[in-house]
């Protein structure tokens, strides 16, 4: 196991060397005070390429078998004043420390990397490596990481950097995370750790990635509204030219365009920036009518026809003839009963145009007859004979015989049985509703 261990953090310190991850946090222990001797340390920084520095603890506490945090002599090729643990961890037993991270965004980390080398308990460069064993618990809630790693502590003056691999562990913005990290060893000899630097690493981002920007609508009448909208990846800032400036944290922004204008929507991070641009046109014409039709345009009477239109450039739509505003709209269905034109307007802020289309009522059979009955929907449907019943007239295909006509319908509840004389040419039925009925002699 421990051999697969090691193989691991090899290969996750070659990853780290050629991925260039970015760095979530790390710190050399600048700041802290050298000449300690206690079991805590602060005032240490922490620096971050993600803008997350200010999120960890400055402080690092001992538990376990150490006896105090001491100053230790520098190693080579050490990026800051190193921190030195004073415990004999293959005799005393083990020791552990631990920060707090509250990151501000979701993170999905790697490894968390860390830099040593042996010491004596005075603090000076011991000459034998030694085996140590490093494990990492990531805590929140629950439990949200564990990993472990055995690396030899080199002896000499050079600190040795090695890795816990984190891959697959997610931070969640706002949550505070305590990373407890315990150091072990069965060697023997003892050891006495020095801390070079510890680094929090998550996969490259690169610079950030303008999914889409777009403006709605893209051509607009002067002091038109126009809304800019846009979908980023990866940033920590964004802004828009033209005099808009910071936008980060939005995703959308309404503006007001008085000329033909690129807008060009920038998003940086840590890595560099990237651009997007979008053009809003002036509309400086009336609106185009391109076309407007009748589905027909010769009809019988009451057949209904379906008006259509395409306009560019409108900002209001209407059709005469009683129809109103149709803004918004491409086709409407109306009941021609007579000739009719109808006239389509377009208008917009620099004026409008309109377009004509006529439809004509065809040639139709002699009206035969035209009656007034009376009828009540809800009663049972019962025939009336008026003069005789050698022949029917159906609501839907009117029929007529030979002399004689007869209505099927329903007549008034009160008047049922009434079969009515012809009196001039209404039904004698007195009822509420009236129903006019017209007929043709059929060809």
């Amino acid at each position: 196991m421990k051999k697969q261990l090691i193989a691991a953090a090899a290969f996750a310190v070659a990853v780290a060397a050629t991925s260039q991850a970015d760095v979530v946090l790390r710190t050399d222990f600048t700041g802290f005070a050298t000449d300690v001797g206690t079991m805590t340390i602060s005032n240490f920084t922490w620096s971050s390429e993600l803008g997350e520095g200010a999120n960890a603890t400055t402080d690092l506490a001992l538990t376990g078998s150490a006896s105090g945090f001491i100053a230790v002599t520098p190693g080579t090729g050490g990026t800051g004043p190193a921190v030195g643990v004073a415990g004999n961890i293959e005799t005393a037993g083990a020791w552990a420390t631990s920060f707090t991270f509250t990151p501000s965004q979701s993170l999905d980390i790697t490894s968390f990397d860390i830099s040593s080398y042996s010491v004596s308990g005075g603090g000076t460069h011991q000459g034998a490596a030694h085996t140590v064993d490093w494990a990492l618990e990531i805590t929140s809630a629950g439990t949200d990481f564990t990993g472990n790693v055995t690396e030899t502590e080199p002896g000499g003056t050079a600190p040795q950097a090695f890795s816990i691999d984190a891959t697959g562990t997610t931070l969640n913005a706002g949550t505070a995370y305590t990373f407890n990290l315990t150091v072990s060893s069965t060697d023997t000899g003892g050891n006495n750790i020095a801390l070079d630097m510890f680094t929090l690493k998550t996969a490259p981002t690169g610079v950030p990635n303008i999914l889409d920007f777009s403006a709605s609508p893209t051509t607009v009448l002067s002091n038109g509204t126009v809304t800019l909208s846009w979908n980023v990846e990866d940033e920590t800032s964004l802004s828009i030219d033209q005099g808009i400036g910071d936008v980060t944290g939005m995703s959308s922004t309404q503006i007001v365009v008085n000329a033909d204008t690129t807008y060009v929507l920038t998003a940086t991070n840590g890595n560099g920036s990237t651009n997007e641009s979008v053009q809003v046109t002036l509309i400086t014409t009336v609106p185009v009518i391109n076309s407007f039709t009748a589905s027909k345009t010769i009809v019988s009477v009451g057949e209904t026809v379906t008006l259509a239109w395409n306009v560019d450039d409108e900002t209001g739509l209407s059709i005469d003839q009683g129809i109103g505003d149709v803004t918004g709209t491409g086709s409407i269905q109306v009941d021609v009963f007579s000739d009719t034109t109808y006239t389509l307007t377009a208008s917009n802020g620099n004026g409008s145009t309109n377009e004509s289309v006529e439809i004509v009522i065809g040639e139709r059979d002699p009206l035969l007859a035209h009656y007034t009955f009376d009828v009540d929907g809800t009663a049972t449907v019962g025939t009336d004979a008026v003069l005789g019943s050698a022949a029917s007239i159906d609501a839907l295909d009117p029929v007529i015989g030979a002399g004689a006509l007869a209505l099927s319908g329903a007549p008034d509840p009160e008047t049922t049985g009434n079969d009515g004389a012809v009196s001039g040419n209404a039904f004698d039925w007195s009822a509420a509703d009236t129903r006019t009925v017209a007929f043709w002699m059929k060809t």
